[in-house]
């Protein structure tokens, strides 16, 4: 589809805020909070807080949604496969249920704040999957599948073993649109929404 290689459009790592794994839940989300507040101010172009070892090597990212899960981990306990039920009848049932049998969220928020706040990034940090890992040298191609069957956001790219950036889906999807609106059959109305013509 594209001659252009992930190299051409990811964001290298050293844009991005980083945080020590030996770091706290605590100072994880004192990060995640100053992150938000850089986006929404145009200071940062995105909001990933990508973690490092000791050696200042990137070893994954923290989400918020890491965040919630490591201030409730009995969601560790689960042994559901919500993607199977996600589309189903029986997916308000099976989750149900799976909250009554895990007791998620039933201790005050207070409380699961004073037991995680010692809780080190490095037993809750998001490492990346084969599924959200892509190589400077891959092809546009094959980082656009990977978005698409797995949904992820962002892409970790590496170039020989090390994660070295990563791939915005936004940054992507600007990229193909841009051309899309151009090359696509699109009605002479639609082109002229598009190129924000009244």
């Amino acid at each position: 589809m594209e001659p252009m290689t992930v190299k051409e459009l990811m964001i290298p790592a050293e844009h991005f805020p980083r945080i020590s794994q030996e770091e706290t839940f605590g100072a994880a989300l004192r990060a995640l909070e100053q992150c938000r507040i850089d986006f929404q101010s145009g200071k940062k172009s995105t909001c990933i807080l990508l973690v490092h070892d000791g050696k200042g090597h990137i070893v994954g990212k923290v989400s918020p949604m890491d965040l919630l899960m490591a201030l409730e981990p009995r969601y560790s306990r689960l042994k559901v496969n919500v993607g199977e039920y996600s589309r189903s009848h029986s997916y308000d049932k099976m989750i149900g249920s799976a909250l009554d049998q895990a007791a998620l969220w039933t201790t005050p928020l207070h409380e699961l704040c004073t037991d995680a706040s010692g809780i080190l990034i490095r037993d809750f940090v998001s490492s990346p999957s084969a599924g959200q890992t892509v190589m400077v040298t891959d092809s546009l191609d094959k980082a656009l599948h990977r978005f698409v069957m797995n949904r992820h956001d962002s892409l970790f790219v590496t170039d020989g073993g090390r994660l070295v950036g990563m791939l915005a889906f936004s940054d992507v999807y600007a990229h193909l649109s841009a051309t899309m609106k151009d090359a696509c059959a699109i009605s002479p109305i639609m082109k002229k929404d598009l190129h924000g013509v009244p």
